[in-house]
């Protein structure tokens, strides 16, 4: 900003690999440096930037865009499809904003759920948690087909007591790999998931959710 402050614009496009992008307003400050100030905090919300991470920006020609690559406190630059926004608006309803767009995902306390669960179907499987499931779990890959996570960015995870938007990483080494990520450590913990413990995951595909829950041994 102190290099080239003086070639932006007044409002300027901020937009990450996904293709996303926020406006926000440049202000020059009385020693001469420039900030970002209106619509910056939108968009640190939006890519849910966290203390010690940082940010590489490439100014575009003409000073009316900047291409933002963010980067995690471990030097690994944070994956474009993990940065959505998802949060709660009044009571019950969550929604995820993504592109401007709000779609609503049904509270889990009005879903009525049918025990049509089993082993052989591919909307279900089971595991059991282990240690290396603290902050991110992998479905089997025919579960992850079938209830088309490789299409998707994030999906709704609902358990006895809480419900929660997890972000899917994609490996783009194995295209059948798909990694529940981004809100899996906080989804496990509100529910208390237990580590040595069977649970079951289940695709419904009507309420485009995935229901938790522990197999009763």
């Amino acid at each position: 900003m102190q290099k080239y402050g003086s070639n932006l614009q007044k409002n300027v496009k901020l937009r990450i690999e996904s293709g996303r992008s926020w406006y926000v307003k440049v202000e020059s400050m009385e020693d001469g440096l420039f900030c970002f100030s209106r619509g910056w905090e939108k968009f640190a919300q939006d890519v849910g930037l966290k203390m010690g991470e940082f940010l590489v920006f490439n100014l575009n020609a003409g000073g009316l865009s900047v291409d933002v690559s963010v980067y995690e406190t471990s030097g690994c630059k944070k994956d474009a499809r993990n940065i959505l926004r998802c949060k709660d608006k009044s009571s019950s309803p969550l929604y995820y904003e993504t592109s401007g767009c709000k779609k609503e995902f049904p509270d889990a306390r009005n879903i009525c759920w049918k025990d049509e669960s089993s082993s052989s179907s591919p909307l279900y499987y089971e595991t059991v948690l282990k240690i290396h499931h603290r902050s991110r779990i992998t479905p089997s890959r025919t579960f992850a087909r079938a209830a088309g996570l490789m299409e998707k960015e994030s999906v709704e995870v609902v358990g006895e007591h809480h419900k929660q938007c997890v972000t899917l990483n994609h490996n783009q080494a194995d295209a059948l790999r798909v990694d529940m990520a981004q809100g899996w450590c906080e989804f496990r913990s509100a529910n208390g998931l237990e580590y040595g413990k069977t649970y079951s995951f289940e695709f419904i595909p009507k309420n485009n959710i995935i229901k938790v829950k522990e197999v009763e041994n």
